[in-house]
C-alpha cells in the first residue's frame, strides 16, 4: 500500500476550506476524501512542525522549537516504522534548508534534490537575489512520482513538501493574471507602504516597488497554482491503479498572517490564521468518503493514524486514530496546545476560545513586541474574551499540560551558516 503525505507551506484553511477558496482539484479530492474542519497545527514554524507529524509529539516532548536543529533518527520516527519493516521511504522538497535538515535522511542522500549544492552556486544566487534555493512544486511532485512508480513500485511512505505558496509566492503569468497581481510598480518602497499601514514584514521587502495588494494577491495565485499541480498528480496516481489502496494526508505545516494582527504576509504569531489549517484525508478503499468531521483534531493525530491503517499499533503522543473517529469512538473534544517559534508563546484552544500565554520574549527584537499580544483570552477571530471562568480552565489545562511535558534540546543547534543565511533570507529569526 502506497502512503503518501503531501504537506503545503503556508497554506491557511479558509483557503482550502473557504468561501474564497479556489482550489478545484482539492474540492473533488475531499469527495473521496474525509475533511477533518477544525484541524490545527501545533506550531507556527515549519521544521517543528513536520517533527510532530513525525513523531506525533509537541514541540515540548520532541524538543525542536525552531529551524536551526538538525534532526536525528528519533525525529523521523515515522518514516522510520516503514523502513524497519522492509518498505522504501522517500521525501522530496521544495526547499534546500528542509533537504538538508530533513527530507535527506529519508533516503540516505539527496540523489533527489536537484537544486544547485555548492557554496559558490548557493552565493551566486544570494547575490543575484534568490532568497533560498527552491524547487518548484511540479518538479517536487514530479520526482515524487517517479519514485513512487520506480523504485517504490507503489508502496511504502512518500512526504512531498510544496514550498511555492511561501513567501516570496511563486507563481506563473496566467496564475498571476487569474488574481490581478499588479505588475506596475509601486511610486514608493513597500516598507514605507507598510509603515504607515502598520503593518510589519518578516521578510526583506525593503525597496520593493510594489503596491500593498502585491503579496496577498500572489499568496492566492501560488494556493490555486500548487491546486492545479495537485490535481495533475491525483489523476496519475489514478491512470496508473494506485488510487483506490492508497493512504493520501493533505495538509499544511501551518497557515500565514496576510494582513491580520499587523503581520504583513507571514506567520510569527498563532492565532487561528496561523494554526487552522486543512486536513484532508483519503482513507484505503474510499472509508468515510466525502464526510466533514468537525471535532477538533490536530497534527498530533496524523502519526497514529498513518501507522494505524497500515496495521501498526502506536503507543506514543496524545493522539488518536482518525479511522476510530469515523466509527464514533474518537473520544470527546480534547484541547488543541500550540507552540511558537523557541516556545515564545503558548496556546490551547479548547469550548470555541484561545487562551495565549506570553512564556518568554526577552529574546524577541524590541520593535517586534508590538505583534505580540498579551496574554489572555482571545475568540477563534482574535478578539478579545471576557469569560474569567473559561480562561482559568483554559490557563489550568495549559499549565497542567506543559508541567507533565518534559522539555528537552534533543539535537544540537544548527552550525552551517549557508542554511542560516538562507532562513534569514526567507524570514526567520534565530
Amino acid at each position: 500500500m502506497l502512503t503518501l503525505l503531501i504537506t503545503l507551506d503556508c497554506v491557511r484553511a479558509d483557503h482550502v476550506l473557504g468561501d474564497q477558496a479556489d482550489t478545484p482539484a482539492l474540492d473533488r479530492f475531499r469527495g473521496e476524501a474525509v475533511t477533518f474542519t477544525s484541524a490545527y497545527a501545533h506550531s507556527n514554524t515549519t521544521l517543528p512542525s513536520h517533527v510532530t507529524l513525525f513523531t506525533g509529539l509537541l514541540m515540548p516532548e520532541h524538543g525542536v522549537d525552531h529551524n536551526f536543529f538538525r534532526p536525528t533518527e528519533e525525529h523521523l520516527f515515522l518514516a522510520e516504522c516503514f523502513r524497519e519493516r522492509g518498505l522504501p521511504a522517500a521525501g522530496f522538497v521544495g526547499i534546500e534548508f528542509l533537504a538538508k535538515l530533513f527530507a535527506s535522511h529519508l533516503d540516505g542522500g539527496d540523489r533527489y534534490y536537484d537544486l544547485p549544492k555548492g557554496r559558490l552556486m548557493r552565493g551566486l544566487a544570494r547575490r543575484m537575489g534568490v532568497r533560498g534555493q527552491r524547487r518548484g512544486a511540479a518538479k517536487t511532485l514530479e520526482s515524487a512520482l517517479d519514485w513512487i512508480l520506480g523504485p517504490s513500485e507503489g508502496r511504502g511512505f512518500c512526504w512531498a513538501h510544496l514550498f511555492d505558496t511561501h513567501q516570496d509566492y511563486q507563481a506563473g503569468r496566467a496564475w498571476r493574471r487569474r488574481y490581478k497581481v499588479p505588475e506596475e510598480p509601486s511610486s514608493e518602497p513597500l516598507d514605507r507602504v507598510l509603515q504607515k499601514e502598520h503593518l510589519a514584514s518578516l521578510h526583506p521587502v525593503q525597496g520593493e516597488r510594489h503596491p500593498i495588494e502585491y503579496y496577498p494577491r500572489l499568496y492566492q495565485a501560488s494556493v490555486s497554482e500548487t491546486d492545479a499541480l495537485l490535481g495533475l498528480m491525483f489523476a496519475r496516481l489514478k491512470a496508473e491503479g494506485l488510487w483506490e489502496k492508497a493512504l493520501i494526508v493533505v495538509t499544511a505545516d501551518h497557515g500565514e498572517n496576510l494582513t491580520e494582527h499587523g503581520v504583513y504576509c507571514g506567520h510569527p504569531l498563532i492565532f487561528d490564521e496561523t494554526i487552522h489549517v486543512p486536513l484532508l484525508i483519503k482513507f484505503p478503499g474510499g472509508e468515510g468518503r466525502g464526510r466533514e468531521v468537525a471535532l477538533q483534531v490536530g497534527h498530533e493525530d496524523v502519526l497514529p493514524t498513518i501507522l494505524g491503517c497500515n496495521g501498526w499499533p502506536c503507543d506514543r503522543g496524545r493522539g488518536v486514530d482518525l479511522a476510530a473517529v469515523l466509527s464514533g469512538a474518537g473520544g470527546p473534544a480534547r484541547p488543541s496546545f500550540a507552540f511558537h517559534n523557541r516556545m515564545y508563546q503558548a496556546s490551547v484552544r479548547m469550548e470555541g476560545a484561545t487562551w495565549i500565554e506570553n512564556l518568554d520574549l526577552s529574546k524577541v527584537e524590541a520593535p517586534l513586541l508590538y505583534l505580540y499580544e498579551a496574554t489572555g483570552l482571545y475568540d477563534r477571530e482574535g478578539r478579545r474574551l471576557d469569560d474569567p471562568a473559561l480562561a482559568q480552565r483554559l490557563r489550568t489545562t495549559l499549565s497542567e499540560y506543559l508541567s507533565r511535558s518534559v522539555q528537552k534540546r534533543a539535537v544540537p543547534v544548527l552550525e552551517d551558516e549557508s542554511i542560516k543565511d538562507q532562513l534569514r533570507g526567507l524570514g526567520y529569526m534565530e
